[in-house]
């Protein structure tokens, strides 16, 4: 089939990085100052950490648009960043770590700011859950926490993404008198696992990436405009194709210079073969809606009513979705989660049924806000190079087995898309139209 095949071209093109990397630079001679602390040598001793914590504040979370304070999902100390002040001996540590952190990433090089955040304090038994950073600036791409040189064990940071996880220990370097760089895409999730012993010491930073054309080696995009044509212009001439982006980005980071890792390579790779077929690219945030065959424990057992990750009851997630404070991040309004008799989770067995894509946010080539459509995309004009079953839906709805009947399981998604069109077909001409209302 034709649409497997446009798959099938674009998970031969490479990525440009890893989504979570690590690096250490010694830290003998340096130190930070704090308001109301002083200066603090390294590796900071027991006396000066408790001295920073009677300066500091419990670690509140985002969720959505509110600011919550709940040490289930997050119990730390911060300090303002403002309040924190680094020697000028560090510019030449920070910058070589900074630095390989950026190449790790793939980010474009000399157009990365670090923005110093907060001071972060984990004492033992404090962590924080799984969730994602908030992306409520534009520029703001990746996450770079610094663990300074502290003494302690555990505190391990776990970062996924579509399936794979990373794991970043810091505790032998900060014990050792490094200093400890961990960065990764803001978008994916991650935690911070409970602190054993001794306190673990992060300055946490803001990644932002200036907007700037992306200078990537495509190579050659030949296999790829045959199969967009093939799609295409074959016997069935669909009026579009919607691919589902790797990373999640929210209205205010989806844009065509700020697309990570394997984005960035399959879309410029995408533009560059659809230019040569006469077809129009927009990114657009989607809504996917799933329906599988249902696949679950008896209906009747209790244990089934929640699956894990979930509270019916609203109460806060142990992962959590990004801080949205624009309301059009935020997903349809459907109300909470709710599980309707038993589990959501996709057990082998529980075939696709169908999935239907819809599209809001849209944005050309020039940047412009677009009309956009009403239509929604099926299944046979949406593809996507990750497995669902590798995503967090923000809900989820199941109806079990009735009679000889069988039961279904759905779920919804935020994702982001990149939308090709053909300039020929009708459906084009509705969708270019600017939209007046959104414009800024």
């Amino acid at each position: 089939m034709s649409r497997q095949r446009v798959t099938r071209s674009l998970q031969r093109l490479g990525q440009s990085g890893a989504f979570a990397v690590q690096h250490r630079e010694p830290a003998l001679g340096l130190g930070i100052e704090v308001d109301g602390v002083g200066r603090c040598s390294f590796p900071l001793t027991p006396d000066r950490v408790a001295s920073m914590i009677e300066r500091a504040v419990p670690s509140p979370f985002g969720y959505r648009d509110q600011t919550r304070h709940d040490p289930s999902v997050r119990s730390s100390w911060e300090i303002a960043g403002t309040s924190v002040h680094v020697d000028a001996a560090w510019a030449r540590r920070f910058d070589r770590g900074l630095d390989a952190v950026r190449e790790g990433l793939g980010l474009p090089i000399g157009a990365v700011t670090a923005v110093l955040q907060k001071l972060i304090i984990y004492a033992p038994g404090q962590f924080f859950a799984r969730h994602r950073d908030s992306q409520t600036q534009p520029g703001t791409t990746a996450t770079l926490v610094v663990v300074l040189p502290s003494p302690h064990r555990g505190g391990e940071l776990r970062v996924s993404h579509a399936g794979r996880e990373i794991t970043l220990c810091a505790a032998t370097d900060a014990s050792a008198n490094y200093l400890a760089f961990a960065g990764f895409y803001a978008d994916c999730p991650h935690e911070t696992v409970p602190v054993e012993s001794g306190h673990r010491v992060v300055l946490s930073y803001a990644l932002e990436v200036e907007p700037r054309a992306l200078l990537t080696e495509l190579g050659t995009t030949g296999d790829l405009e045959a199969s967009l044509r093939a799609y295409f212009f074959g016997d069935d001439e669909p009026d579009w194709l919607v691919y589902l982006l790797e990373h999640q980005y929210s209205a205010q980071s989806l844009d065509w210079d700020r697309l990570k890792l394997e984005d960035r390579t399959r879309v410029w790779a995408l533009i560059d073969a659809a230019g040569r077929l006469d077809c129009d690219c927009f990114l657009a945030l989607a809504e996917a809606h799933q329906t599988r065959e249902y696949v679950g424990d008896d209906e009747d057992d209790e244990d089934d009513q929640s699956d894990e990750g979930y509270e019916p009851d609203g109460s806060a997630q142990r992962c959590l979705p990004s801080p949205l404070p624009d309301r059009n991040d935020d997903p349809p309004d459907r109300g909470p989660l709710r599980i309707i008799g038993g589990t959501t989770s996709s057990e082998p067995g529980g075939q696709s049924l169908d999935l239907s894509v819809t599209l809001t946010a849209w944005i050309d080539r020039a940047r412009r806000p677009c009309r956009g459509t009403d239509r929604s995309a099926d299944g046979s004009e949406v593809l996507h190079t990750f497995d669902f079953d590798e995503r967090t839906p923000y809900q989820a709805e199941a109806e079990p087995w009735t009679g000889n009947e069988g039961g279904t399981s759905e779920t919804w998604y935020s994702e982001a898309a990149l939308v090709i069109i053909p300039r020929d077909r009708d459906l084009h001409a509705e969708i270019i139209e600017v939209d007046d209302d959104a414009a800024p």
